[in-house]
């Protein structure tokens, strides 16, 4: 028998997700299969473990119910709905037809983009798609609905949702787990602040829930929701009173701090942080003790804290603990709300291209409204074509009965580009077949850490499947674009997001 000839290919985990773990696949050349997939134990933060739905990855890539072909409906909407194969020719024309049509009648705007973080990769998430879209003056849909109050509490802040990455948690004496599940969530932090444990830190968790996480940290904290930031106002009030903030540093790097001492914290009393928070005063004293009393404190918050009433300001209160304790000086010390674009320093402007729009002023519909503005009568003009592609729109958009009442409209036409059959599509007038990450060039940035990963294709696009750059690759020449930006290849746009 004849030895199997094997490969090892760089992949990238494409999943929304702050670890964005770096994979080893093993492919066998001869049947030109992916055969094995592990994790990459070279990479300095995710160290070759990963989660369980990664560890079965392949089994996503060779499932027998992925969408490999496009496809038309040939009968109502909805659950129900049928559908036949047709080539990618005829399937493009459709799609096109339609948008030059609405294009003509109502204008750019009556085209809607909805996408997500079906995948992260940063060509499949903002490359040719966007340059697709800013050439035709589609509309746009605003992202909000996962990271937008905290991020703009971090430039707000500090200019940049910036911090110590987390590989720094072991250099400290207290961690704090703010709002944040990492044993679920962000597997790839634990072993740093399992090592800092071992160097007798102390780990702290703040959450109203039991969790695995609350299981792994010395000291459980179960505020009421929504009200982290008069526990933070609290702590910085009791830190202040005991004089245990950094003067010094306050008064070299920060701006308003001393209306901030005087008018503001001292409104937050122990009583009063009490009984807002619910926590026994002795609790919030303690806990103010304890993060005054040491300069090498890390504070871990995440997203899930941005998504109450006032989320951002519970952040930014967050946010201002180390300043206060002058945290900063230490550079492992601090607070890591995230990576995210404003840290990255790429001219995202390269890769989007902004100016093909070429002086059109787009509207933009919020994504956590687009169930509201697809019912919207009043709306002018209405949205008539809807793309959707990274996002199963049916099942991931707030109110879905809106969401599914306006899919159904009969003069929308919806183009779904997937990978399984999701309930999106049964909605669809045409479903284009979508590939996965082992499929095609990506790079990759995360938000848990400060590592950029390359994600090599290991294998060709199974059946007729294509990626995100394909596609619109794709789109533009069937629209009759011209510009010389939509053929540029992914290496080369991955170069200039690199050398920028």
């Amino acid at each position: 028998m004849q030895k199997p000839k094997l490969k090892t290919v760089n992949v990238t985990c494409p999943h929304d997700c702050p670890d964005t773990c770096s994979l080893k696949v093993t492919v066998d050349t001869t049947l030109k299969k992916a055969i094995h997939l592990t994790g990459d134990n070279t990479h300095p933060i995710t160290k070759g473990f990963l989660c369980n739905k990664v560890n079965h990855y392949l089994d996503l890539v060779y499932n027998e119910n992925r969408v490999l072909y496009p496809h038309i409906r040939i009968g109502p909407k909805g659950k129900n709905a049928k559908f036949k194969r047709v080539s990618w020719d005829h399937a493009l024309k459709l799609v096109t037809k339609n948008l030059k049509d609405t294009e003509k009648k109502y204008g750019g705007d009556a085209i809607q983009p909805y996408s997500y973080s079906g995948t992260l990769g940063m060509l499949g998430y903002w490359g040719m798609s966007e340059r697709f879209w800013n050439k035709m003056g589609a509309a746009r849909l605003g992202r909000t609905i996962c990271i937008a109050a905290a991020s703009t509490a971090g430039i707000y802040t500090y200019g940049a949702a910036c911090g110590p990455a987390i590989d720094e948690v072991p250099n400290n004496d207290l961690i704090i787990l703010w709002g944040t599940n990492i044993v679920s969530t962000h597997v790839h932090m634990v072993p740093f602040v399992e090592e800092a444990k071992k160097k007798g830190a102390k780990i702290i968790c703040i959450d109203p829930r039991e969790t695995r996480t609350a299981a792994l940290s010395d000291w459980h904290i179960q505020p009421k929701p929504g009200t982290d930031a008069a526990l933070a106002l609290g702590m910085m009030h009791l830190i202040v009173k005991k004089k245990k903030h950094d003067v010094a540093f306050l008064k070299k790097h920060t701006t308003g701090h001393e209306g901030f001492l005087k008018e503001i914290l001292p409104k937050y009393t122990p009583e009063k942080v009490s009984r807002i928070t619910g926590l026994k005063k002795e609790v919030i004293i303690q806990l103010a003790q304890e993060y005054g009393a040491s300069k090498k404190t890390y504070i871990r918050p995440n997203y899930g804290l941005n998504r109450h009433r006032n989320g951002g300001m519970m952040v930014r209160a967050i946010m201002l603990l180390p300043a206060i304790t002058g945290a900063w000086r230490n550079k492992s010390s601090g607070v890591f709300v995230g990576s995210i674009e404003e840290m990255w320093n790429v001219d995202l402007g390269k890769l989007q291209r902004p100016d093909l729009l070429d002086g059109k002023d787009p509207r933009s519909i919020n994504m956590i409204q687009i169930g509201e503005a697809l019912n919207d009568k009043k709306l002018n003009p209405p949205i008539k074509s809807l793309f959707v592609w990274n996002s199963d729109v049916a099942n991931c958009a707030p109110d879905t009965t809106s969401v599914r009442k306006g899919l159904k409209r009969q003069d929308l036409f919806t183009t779904v580009h997937e990978t399984f059959w999701t309930d999106s599509c049964n909605y669809a007038d045409v479903v284009l077949p979508a590939d996965t990450a082992l499929e095609h060039l990506d790079l990759n940035a995360p938000y848990g850490h400060y590592y950029f990963s390359l994600s090599q294709p290991a294998i060709k696009p199974l059946g007729e499947s294509k990626s995100n750059q394909d596609l619109f690759r794709e789109l533009a020449k069937y629209m009759g674009y011209k510009e010389k930006c939509f053929n540029q290849s992914d290496e080369s746009m991955i170069k200039d997001m690199i050398d920028s």
